[in-house]
């Protein structure tokens, strides 16, 4: 498994597991009534529909994940920071919360 796999993995293993009380709202689940529009680089939109479609999902389907787990846990479903010394321990923390062990690549 590749490390973007790993790391998505986990993350989602993460999120789910600190989700706790679950939100009221089940987007795949709601009405859709509105429509969200946003513009993007045509050539990051492209890298991102390449990623998203490695995990069997549209970026369609990534950013109704996104608002799922942010209306699940009440904020960004992931920690805002740069690739720093903070970051490397929490994706250490958050391996070894999923898998009981640290993964020493």
């Amino acid at each position: 498994m590749t490390n973007s796999k790993q790391n998505i993995t986990i993350f989602y293993k993460i999120f789910k597991r600190l989700a706790g009380k679950p939100s009221m709202y089940i987007i795949e689940n709601a009405a859709k009534d509105t429509t969200f529009q946003i513009r993007i680089n045509g050539e990051i939109k492209a890298e991102l529909e390449r990623i998203y479609a490695k995990c069997g999902m549209s970026l369609t389907d990534a950013m109704n994940c996104f608002f799922q787990q942010s209306l699940n846990i009440g904020g960004l479903p992931f920690l805002a920071v740069e690739n720093s010394d903070a970051q490397k321990r929490l994706m250490t923390y958050m391996e070894i919360l999923t898998n009981g062990r640290r993964n020493e690549d």
